[in-house]
């Protein structure tokens, strides 16, 4: 297995600037790996090794889905929010324990966790405003992308591990929804070139009618 992350790229994590950041990650119970521990992981196998774009290669070995969504927003679906039902599908769909991983090689800020939460996403949010982060287990059946800044959050998948009438209930939900996200966030300039160019899943979300 390629080592994805540079040597020494977990150096920030465990100094004494992110003192703050491992309490807190200890009070959850969740554990910052080195980057030795971290190149153990199979980052590379979830993620298509190119290194020079902001958002993440997506492999070709999974199906996609996404919602349409930037983690800050307050969206209600009924009696609970889009953040619940994007906790309760990764702690539902991943087993123990979860990993929690940059997905940027100068960036070695890698978490083993048994639950996953928003708490510990946003715990660990200094310096990664603008790097998507990757929640996965050794399985690697099922994973998500989650993003500070982009308003899409990405769903990877082998074909059995999602039922397809969940698919299509979020795909609709996806189409219902895109054009609400492309306005409000019509002021973000690089949207349109990371659907286009990375995300391109996205277009075959909204031409589906058959799902």
């Amino acid at each position: 297995m390629s080592e994805f992350y540079r040597k020494g790229s977990d150096s920030l994590y465990f100094g004494s600037s992110w003192g703050r950041e491992r309490n807190v990650l200890e009070e959850a119970g969740a554990e910052l790996l080195t980057v030795t521990d971290a190149n153990q992981l199979p980052v590379e196998t979830l993620l298509s090794p190119n290194r020079s774009l902001v958002e993440p290669q997506l492999s070709d070995d999974y199906h996609y889905l996404a919602f349409p969504y930037e983690l800050d927003d307050e969206i209600r679906i009924e009696s609970h929010t889009l953040a619940d039902e994007i906790v309760s599908l990764i702690n539902r769909m991943l087993g123990s324990p979860k990993y929690l991983a940059s997905t940027d090689p100068e960036k070695c800020c890698v978490v083993r966790l048994k639950d996953f939460s928003l708490d510990i996403f946003w715990a660990i949010s200094s310096g990664h405003l603008n790097t998507p982060f990757v929640v996965f287990d050794e399985y690697k059946n099922f994973y998500m992308i989650l993003d500070y800044d982009l308003p899409v959050q990405v769903v990877g998948y082998r074909a059995e591990a999602l039922d397809q009438e969940f698919v299509r209930i979020w795909t609709k939900y996806f189409q219902h929804h895109w054009p609400v996200v492309e306005q409000k966030y019509r002021h973000y300039s690089g949207l349109k070139g990371i659907i286009d160019e990375q995300y391109s899943f996205v277009k075959g979300m909204l031409a589906s009618h058959r799902i």
